[in-house]
């Protein structure tokens, strides 16, 4: 039964760094690291797949996608939404208690 060695983010980048950047033949880092061509391959073509989300600008400053100040917005009418019917129940309850000790 063989084992998978476990390699954490930051050494995956660190190795595919170490080819793409330094120039290290793929077998060197593979042996470097304990792992074979095709789990080096794996995480080389995980990079570029996911490449252009890294590498998006955004158009908003805060950096927040459509779909997060879509959010943003509903979650903010929402608690405008809470407080007017907090501060309508405040003022139900003040004049209740107005009205039971006779100052109404």
């Amino acid at each position: 039964m063989t084992s998978k060695k476990q390699i954490g983010t930051a050494d995956k980048v660190k190795a595919l760094k170490r080819h793409l950047l330094e120039g290290v033949t793929v077998s060197q880092v593979c042996e470097e690291c304990g792992i074979t061509p095709n789990a080096f391959y794996a995480w080389q073509h995980k990079l570029f797949e996911h490449a252009e989300v890294v590498l998006q600008t955004s158009k908003k400053p805060d950096g927040a996608s459509n779909r997060e100040q879509e959010q943003i917005r509903l979650l903010q009418e929402r608690l405008r939404q809470r407080q007017e019917a907090l501060a309508e129940l405040m003022a139900e309850h003040v004049a209740l208690k107005k009205s039971s000790i006779g100052l109404a």
